[in-house]
């Protein structure tokens, strides 16, 4: 099971793909979290695509939170408390702005089904070279190749729900720090508790240049992964 939180920033033209992208099977549950309401399209959005058979996408409000790691951290407790993951299920946490390739979801369960534990954190983005994120080693495992690195995105983070504790306690620790830093901190807590972090090839994202949290890291001069490292 894949349990998807998607955070909502009044960017319907990215939000309607995402969601068709994202959704390629029944079974998955997709919570979105509106950090801001005055956009009527993504209701039109989030309704286009509800599941009426069952409760399976959601709007929920921004819970009067405008923090993006403490607002991430209430949305899984608040999951975990509705549905009880099991260890193995899946957690995605997703900007609105990325659309997921076909097979994302099976390839995903492939590989955090056979990747040992101490893989804590993956992305769905295969980020170019920037530098903070050199790459580590290619791995395999389910039959799909992931690129260990030093960081991942937080805009795409995903973890198994026996993970959580971990990167709970890590990305509340690195936010009290830095919070503009807190998803690149958070990983390097993770890789100092022992833990490793990996990318996958499985989401374009597509709004990286229309950020609406000032992110301007793609100003920064990004280089394009050699072909050892691309998987």
């Amino acid at each position: 099971m894949i349990y998807a939180v998607v955070t909502v920033r009044n960017r319907t033209k990215y939000l309607r793909k995402c969601l068709s992208t994202i959704r390629e099977s029944l079974a998955d549950n997709v919570t979105l979290v509106a950090l801001s309401s005055d956009d009527y399209t993504q209701h039109q959005a989030v309704d286009h695509y509800r599941d009426k058979e069952a409760d399976t996408l959601i709007l929920e409000d921004g819970l009067g939170c405008r923090d993006h790691a403490r607002l991430n951290c209430r949305m899984v407790d608040m999951l975990g408390s509705k549905y009880n993951p099991k260890a193995d299920d899946i957690i995605l946490l997703s900007a609105d702005d990325y659309e997921y390739l076909s097979g994302w979801r099976s390839r995903l369960s492939a590989f955090l089904h056979d990747a040992p534990v101490d893989i804590a954190l993956v992305s769905c983005e295969l980020e170019p070279l920037f530098p903070w994120n050199a790459p580590k080693e290619v791995i395999e495992h389910g039959g799909v190749r992931a690129l260990v690195r030093e960081t991942v995105p937080g805009a795409n983070w995903a973890f198994r729900w026996r993970s959580w504790n971990a990167v709970r306690t890590m990305m509340l620790t690195a936010h009290d720090a830095d919070s503009l830093r807190y998803d690149m901190n958070t990983c390097g807590l993770l890789y100092g508790d022992g833990y490793r972090i990996a990318a996958l090839n499985l989401a374009d994202h597509v709004g990286k240049l229309d950020s609406t949290n000032g992110n301007m890291s793609f100003q920064v001069n990004a280089r394009p992964l050699p072909a050892k490292w691309q998987v």
